[in-house]
């Protein structure tokens, strides 16, 4: 309960009723418990009536109705039902309510010609309901139908798993629709937020994404809000690294250009793709053959090659990798080139290993060249090879591929200049042993 009104009450509340008496109505008013019960006490003791006079005219007039305020009189333990004329403040803080509560009690006597029907929150059919056992395991059995995949960058570090990156969870909710089946179980998710909720708590799940841009070193240091002295400075010298490399690498394609006899190429593999590809609903429960796509972007003359096999033919290591640079180099050095300079991303799975070195060892004696391979920083590998995979996922996005052939037209015609890519099916005699 509130305090009374002030002393300068033009009705004299306090005089009227005391602070037991206050205490007492309102502790009578809250046991009641119900709102349909506190709307009748409310429309009894708050009396509304048309204005008798308006200043202005009528039909202008924001006020239509004068609000009685009273409370019931108290003698010995009973409260009686004579009325007691009180102020609209002496009124709301005895109750300790707002003038909302009133003005809904007297709306409501109004529309019920004095009769207020029952309060109908929490009456409705359309209850939240429990998820159980069932409800998860026919999600998670659905996530599972997708297949996901390992991330193909941070698999390493991350045990997550992918998704399509043509999937979302209202999509995703509207196939589980189609998919559940009654006769293998109870209940089902009802919507999307509970069918998402589900995979957050119980899957570790994401819809795949290129390559991530964000450099977790620059991330760190640009949200740490207590950055020190030793922090700014090696912060400082990843970014003279950054741009130290990204000058080398421009020099070297400037180079590239003036000379023929120099090539300066940057390489990378593809995010995996899969086989069948579209969106057709029944494509993402089916098993998908792994179709993995090596490009080399020559700076000089802008010319883009794709080095393309499946999974049943090889893998996708440093043996492969090294298959197909050697390949490159071989297939190119007829055109009088010398000086290979070649520029990739940090993997050393792929890209900075013993393997692919010995291969160049190789190639270098066979055909006389001089070969050099720079590492761009890592978190800042963005590169002009990186626009042939964004050109070939932008072409592939609506189309139907059934067969890893059609993967390789697609390819060859994804760029509609006088250079398409050239397009190298890797086959299993040109993967060479270099380990």
């Amino acid at each position: 309960m509130k305090t009374s009104c002030p002393v300068t009450c033009r009705k004299k509340c306090s005089e009227k009723l005391t602070e037991d008496i206050r205490q007492r109505i309102f502790d009578m008013f809250w046991s009641i418990g119900d709102h349909s019960r506190q709307w009748d006490f409310l429309a009894r003791y708050a009396v509304r009536a048309e204005k008798k006079r308006f200043t202005v005219e009528k039909e202008n007039s924001k006020r239509l109705h004068t609000i009685s305020y009273f409370l019931p009189r108290s003698q010995g333990d009973n409260i009686e039902t004579t009325k007691i004329s009180v102020c609209k403040t002496m009124f709301l803080r005895t109750l300790s309510i707002s003038f909302n509560f009133v003005y809904t009690a007297l709306e409501k006597s109004d529309k019920g010609n004095g009769f207020i029907e029952t309060d109908q929150r929490g009456k409705h059919i359309n209850h939240p309901k429990i998820i159980n056992e069932d409800i998860v395991r026919s999600v998670i059995d659905h996530v599972e139908a997708f297949s996901p995949v390992e991330s193909h960058y941070t698999r390493k570090k991350s045990s997550k798993k992918y998704l399509e990156g043509s999937l979302s969870f209202p999509k995703m909710f509207k196939l589980y629709n189609e998919w559940f089946d009654p006769n293998k179980y109870s209940s089902k998710a009802t919507t999307v937020r509970q069918y998402r909720d589900i995979i957050n708590k119980n899957i570790n799940i994401g819809f795949h994404k290129p390559k991530k841009d964000i450099c977790e070193q620059c991330h760190i240091y640009e949200n740490n809000k207590q950055v020190t002295q030793s922090d700014k400075e090696k912060h400082e010298e990843h970014l003279k690294e950054k741009e130290k490399a990204r000058k080398m690498k421009t020099k070297d394609k400037e180079l590239a250009l003036q000379n023929n006899e120099i090539l300066t190429a940057a390489f990378d593999l593809q995010k995996c793709l899969n086989v069948p590809h579209g969106n057709v609903s029944t494509f993402y429960y089916k098993r998908k053959l792994s179709l993995y796509n090596f490009t080399i972007f020559n700076m000089g003359s802008h010319q883009g090659y794709c080095f393309s096999w499946h999974q049943q033919t090889a893998k996708r290591g440093a043996n492969e990798i090294s298959s197909c640079v050697f390949k490159f180099i071989e297939d190119t050095v007829g055109e009088g080139v010398k000086d290979y300079r070649f520029w990739s991303d940090n993997c050393g799975g792929q890209n900075r290993n013993r393997i692919v070195f010995l291969m160049y060892m190789l190639a270098s004696l066979k055909f006389n060249i001089d070969i050099s391979h720079r590492f761009l920083i890592v978190g800042h590998t963005q590169n002009e090879g990186d626009s042939m995979h964004a050109l070939i996922e932008r072409q592939t996005k609506d189309k139907l591929l059934y067969t890893p052939d059609q993967w390789y037209t697609a390819f060859r015609f994804a760029k509609s200049d006088d250079k398409p890519y050239k397009v190298i099916e890797v086959s299993q005699d040109l993967i060479k042993d270099f380990k």
